[in-house]
Order: C-alpha cells, then sequence, then structure tokens
C-alpha cells in the first residue's frame, strides 16, 4: 500500500529505535512491539538486525544524499578549484540525466516493436 502521496518519511532518533529494540530482546515479538508504537512490524525487524550485526551504531539514522550543487550556490564567490569542482558537478548531473533519456528512448524504441 505505502505512504499517502505527497507524505513525508518518518524520522526516528536513535534512542526511539532502542526502546524497541529492547522490548523485542526482553521477549515481546516484533509486532506487538510495533502496533503499540504505530511502527510497522518489518521496521522493527529490520531495527532489531541492525542491533545485532552492529549495536546501537546501526540504529544512527542515516544520512540521505542532498544536492551537491547547494555548497556552492550559496557563496557569492568562489575559488577556482571550487569553480572548477561546481562546473565538473554540473557536467556529471548533465551526462547522467542523458544518459537515463537515452535509455527511456530506447526503451520506448523497443516496446515499439
Amino acid at each position: 500500500m505505502g505512504r499517502i502521496k505527497g507524505g513525508t518519511n518518518r524520522v526516528y532518533s536513535k534512542e526511539y529505535k532502542l526502546q524497541l529494540v529492547k522490548q523485542v530482546e526482553s521477549g515481546r515479538s516484533a509486532a506487538q512491539a510495533g502496533k503499540e508504537r504505530q511502527v510497522n512490524e518489518t521496521v522493527v525487524r529490520r531495527w532489531v538486525q541492525e542491533y545485532r550485526e552492529s549495536g546501537e551504531a546501526g540504529l544512527t539514522p542515516k544520512r540521505k544524499p542532498g544536492n551537491p550543487l547547494s555548497i556552492y550556490q550559496k557563496r557569492k564567490e568562489l575559488s577556482q578549484v571550487e569553480q572548477l569542482r561546481y562546473e565538473l558537478a554540473l557536467a556529471q548531473i548533465e551526462i547522467a540525466e542523458l544518459k537515463k533519456a537515452r535509455c527511456k528512448e530506447w526503451r520506448d524504441a523497443q516496446a515499439k516493436k
């Protein structure tokens, strides 16, 4: 089913995850612990697995990649190295977009056959 259109992913703190994991480790089922706090059972199971593999460090929220150009766009003046890195990042983004468009064209051509 998934999340409601336009909704956002919920982000849970390390402490919150650890509380749920400790409940499961002490004998409660993942379904019971998750239902009580409105967290999907599979998410709780994944947290328990990450805890068992990596300890508390495995429960630390992962950073998601952002806009690679934002660090350069906020500055008024860039050094020569920063200017070159900015141009390189723009070129890499353009290449990725062209590859994606080429792949889409190829798929459309295959579908017409």
